[in-house]
């Protein structure tokens, strides 16, 4: 269980997009990841009006459409293997101050 969290870390702190969020540190005695925090929160939360967060107009969502599918399309691509994410949803696509995911 260790060797794989670490082998995660490995692969994560590797990753450079510009819609990758970046992996700071990891507490393997924890099996904690660090990652930038971004200061919108998640997409969720715009969606389902959480945390009294207005709803985003609709260019910016399609915006954030287009971000997540490069950053999939990436991710898919990597060498030497491809990373696949397994929980892609709302609260795991977080914004940056600009609604930048």
């Amino acid at each position: 269980k260790k060797q794989e969290f670490l082998k995660e870390v490995e692969v994560l702190s590797q990753l450079r997009h510009p819609h990758v969020v970046l992996l700071l540190g990891a507490c393997p005695e924890n099996g904690c990841l660090v990652y930038e925090y971004l200061e919108n929160g998640s997409l969720e939360e715009y969606l389902f009006h959480q945390k009294n967060k207005p709803p985003l107009p609709w260019f910016i969502r399609f915006r954030i459409i287009f971000e997540v599918a490069c950053a999939l399309a990436f991710l898919h691509s990597s060498k030497p293997e491809p990373i696949i994410h397994r929980d892609l949803k709302p609260g795991n696509i977080l914004l940056n101050r600009n609604y930048v995911s």
